[in-house]
């Protein structure tokens, strides 16, 4: 992972979710290689995920959307628990 990770906070929906990633939806284009963090509620397992780091893969951009797909490069072992309950 490098250094740094966008540095500023952005609002984004998670249209999919999966064991090793996610595919987001942003009003913000993400170019490929994009290093983010994540913080999401998991409402079905009670669960807010913190500190979840991850990088664009691919995105493709159509009017007034972004879809990403972003794959989890740091996950904790508690979260990983979780979002294999999810």
């Amino acid at each position: 992972m490098s250094e740094s990770v966008m540095p500023e906070p952005f609002a984004g929906t998670v249209r999919d979710i999966g064991y090793h990633g996610v595919l987001l939806e942003t009003d913000h284009e993400l170019p490929q290689g994009t290093e983010i963090k994540i913080e999401a509620d998991l409402p079905l397992v009670d669960y807010r995920i913190r500190d979840l780091y991850a990088t664009v893969v691919n995105h493709k951009n159509t009017p007034g959307r972004h879809l990403h797909g972003v794959e989890f490069t740091s996950v904790k072992p508690e979260c990983t628990l979780k979002l294999q309950l999810f």
